[in-house]
């Protein structure tokens, strides 16, 4: 992860009111989170207020997906390859994607199953699911499956699935679910090729990145962003937890109020990693040039204070109660540095109006 990485990232998601990326564990707290993100960025759409309860399903069945269809005995190549879930409003549909290791002895009948569901009307599609589910004669994972048959009626739209190949044992499994306001006549029809969520997948895969969240940055949504960060902490590294999630909280915050505000609305990105060694965040958004600048000054300051510099210098703030800088990048952003474990890597990416101002943190 690199500022130029994480502005390519911002940029390759323009056309998203919100995008989340999520690949790792898929316990039982995460995916009340990830409801509760995409439902505070939904609250700011009139034009999807109305389906909010049918997009909640639908993400809680594709991370129900992800559990039910990856179980395999692994074989140790699956152990390193977690599920994915994405979520992205892209040009105002919703696509929702899940990913998970597979056997490929049981991809041939899941293969089966979905191009027998995608051959079916609307009407075909609810018999078929009455029958599955009176007789229970089908099962989940060896008939059609009651979680892809319910999909496929609240969405009215074909499951889109892929199968990419990892090893002769293991592949993975993508499923990608459509939803537009059909209510709304003036939302254009656009498609969103399965394609882009696999290279989404190889590219964090090989980044170490499990979360990124491209959206409306507020006090509701930075919630569940940093409940869903929490449960996923390496247990090798305990000793940092509380580090990196009082750092979580300065740079959500740091967009949250100071992000440059289009239609009073504060956007960005936002990105959490980690290997054996180190956790990293990234963070990107528009600042006002003043901002830019003043943000660019006090980093190249503090970083090149020592330890005992920058302890001075936080004491000294926190006991006069000032603020840096009336732009209000003040004493969290002191103890950002005072924290970090390497120098902020950041940069800014100039603006006719405004800069994006990307930042790096490692700790």
């Amino acid at each position: 992860m690199t500022p130029d990485y994480i502005f390519n990232v911002f940029n390759n998601l323009l056309h998203d009111k919100v995008s989340f990326i999520y690949q790792g564990t898929f316990s039982h707290p995460i995916t009340p989170e990830t409801v509760k993100l995409v439902e505070s960025n939904i609250s700011e759409q009139d034009s999807y207020k109305k389906i909010k309860n049918k997009i909640s399903y639908l993400i809680i069945e594709s991370f129900q997906n992800v559990v039910r269809h990856g179980d395999c005995e692994p074989a140790k190549d699956i152990l390193n390859h977690s599920g994915l879930f994405i979520a992205r409003n892209y040009k105002n549909i919703f696509f929702i994607t899940s990913a998970n290791p597979i056997e490929n002895k049981h991809i041939e009948g899941l293969r089966k199953r979905l191009e027998k569901i995608n051959t079916l009307d609307k009407k075909s599609l609810s018999k078929l699911y009455m029958e599955v589910l009176s007789n229970r004669e089908l099962s989940e994972k060896g008939g059609a499956g009651l979680g892809l048959l319910q999909m496929a009626r609240k969405t009215g739209q074909k499951l889109d699935f892929e199968f990419l190949k990892l090893t002769d044992d293991v592949s993975m499994f993508f499923l990608q679910l459509k939803m537009k306001n059909k209510k709304n006549p003036d939302i254009q029809d656009v498609t969103l090729p399965l394609s882009s969520a696999v290279e989404i997948y190889k590219e964090i895969h090989e980044t170490d990145i499990f979360v990124i969240h491209k959206g409306i940055f507020s006090q509701e949504s930075m919630r569940p962003v940093l409940n869903m960060a929490e449960n996923n902490f390496n247990s090798a590294l305990p000793h940092r937890k509380k580090v990196v999630f009082h750092l979580l909280v300065e740079v959500l915050q740091n967009i949250s109020k100071h992000a440059f505000a289009k239609d009073s609305q504060r956007e960005g990105v936002f990105m959490l990693g980690s290997n054996q060694d180190n956790y990293f965040i990234g963070t990107g958004n528009y600042v006002s040039k003043e901002v830019s600048a003043e943000l660019s000054k006090m980093l190249d300051l503090y970083c090149s204070m020592n330890p005992a510099e920058l302890k001075k210098l936080y004491g000294e703030k926190l006991r006069t109660k000032t603020k840096v800088s009336q732009n209000g990048a003040g004493l969290g952003l002191i103890d950002v540095v005072r924290e970090a474990s390497q120098p902020i890597d950041y940069k800014v990416f100039p603006s006719e109006n405004s800069d994006f101002f990307a930042m790096k943190i490692v700790v």
